[in-house]
């Protein structure tokens, strides 16, 4: 009887490729081998130093980002200024980079009052080379003294930014400090930019003595003159420290002041009790802004009957601002007061127009496009406030 070994032969031959066909197949790919990862350091631009305890956050764009319950990647430096995300999904991030007494830093930013870009991530990318140069925040100090040379506790400091704005200079209130029981302030955080400082006696004490509303000193803007129209300015840049500030206060001079008294109305068929704040300004001083130079009082939601105390005779814009129904409305009027008190103001509030704005960006869809922000300004000297929409 014949045996055929042809079949035992094949049977073996498959057994021993069979190993070899396992053996060359490749795993499935892992879900993380799909996940990108960035990794970088942050430095200090002032002195080239390590940041430590710097808070990286990388968050996600589109209607994704949008999500608030979506938490945004983060990070922490450490004692080398490094930092590392891993585990990332792929797509188009925003990266921001932030430490206290720094100004934050976004990737693709070239100067700090310039934009940030984009940050792409692909399946699977390593990014392990970013770079953050940040800038330190500038600082204001100095002292609060009365005529006699002592300290004044409790002094309001406020730092003005000066900007321009659709083309022209305004200023702004900024950051702010007050005195401790040495008369000293420290104003920190301050962007780079020009400056000007004003300090108030509201609610000081000197040598034991309260000053009120009978007995104040007069606002005192640096240096040393009491007419905003006269201030010097500071010129702060990033890193700075400007110490020796100081103010030195004199009593207020003898002369009577008026009360400037009013209502506000709407011609509007539904106003809504709203919050509404009544300001008097200094005609030809109301585009500074400056704190110390206005005055003002809230209209009762009820009556919106209102009055302005301590009024020195001049010229002044009264304005009336309402916060109601998510809107921001403004009126305003020329008040003068001469020799008396001022009765009878009306600030009247209009019906307003719509005025349909489209914005387009080049290369971008609306999806893709950042928050910004549509204002109209009135081409007026007078014009005090600006408002917009922004999405």
């Amino acid at each position: 009887m014949r045996t055929s070994l042809l079949p035992t032969a094949l049977l073996a031959i498959g057994f021993a490729i069979a190993p070899a066909v396992c053996f060359a197949q490749q795993p499935p790919a892992s879900p993380n081998d799909q996940l990108a990862a960035i990794a970088g350091t942050v430095l200090s631009a002032n002195t080239g130093e390590p940041l430590k305890k710097a808070h990286v956050d990388l968050s996600r764009n589109g209607p994704e980002g949008d999500d608030p319950n979506k938490q945004p990647f983060s990070a922490t430096t450490d004692v080398a200024g490094h930092f590392s995300i891993d585990k990332i999904p792929a797509g188009s991030y925003s990266l921001e980079v932030s430490r206290a007494n720094y100004l934050p830093s976004h990737y693709g930013q070239d100067k700090p009052d310039k934009p940030g870009a984009t940050l792409s991530l692909a399946a699977g990318q390593k990014i392990t080379d970013l770079l953050f140069r940040l800038n330190r925040m500038g600082i204001i100090t100095g002292r609060v003294r009365d005529e006699d040379g002592d300290p004044l506790r409790g002094a309001f400091v406020v730092s003005m930014v000066h900007r321009t704005v659709a083309g022209k200079p305004k200023i702004e209130q900024s950051a702010s400090g007050r005195t401790n029981d040495l008369g000293e302030y420290r104003i920190v955080d301050l962007m780079p930019g020009r400056y000007s400082i004003v300090a108030t006696p509201a609610g000081v004490r000197s040598a034991g003595r309260s000053y009120g509303q009978r007995e104040e000193y007069v606002p005192v803007y640096y240096s040393g003159t009491t007419d905003s129209e006269r201030a010097s300015t500071l010129e702060v840049k990033s890193g700075d420290e400007l110490t020796g500030i100081d103010f030195v206060f004199t009593p207020k001079p003898p002369t009577h002041t008026y009360k400037v008294r009013g209502h506000v109305l709407s011609t509007l068929t539904e106003f809504p009790e709203a919050n509404i704040m009544v300001l008097l300004f200094p005609r030809g001083k109301e585009a500074s802004s400056f704190v110390a130079d206005r005055k003002q009082d809230s209209a009762d939601t009820k009556t919106g009957n209102f009055e302005i105390k301590d009024v020195a005779p001049g010229e002044y814009i009264a304005t009336a601002l309402s916060f109601a129904g998510g809107e921001t409305r403004t009126t305003s009027q020329n008040v003068d007061v001469i020799s008396a008190d001022v009765d009878g103001v009306s600030l009247v509030f209009t019906q307003g127009i719509d005025i349909p704005v489209r914005v387009s960006f080049e290369g971008k869809s609306a999806a893709s496009t950042v928050n910004f922000t549509v204002s109209l300004l009135r081409d007026e000297k007078e014009n005090t406030f600006a408002f917009g929409s922004s999405r």
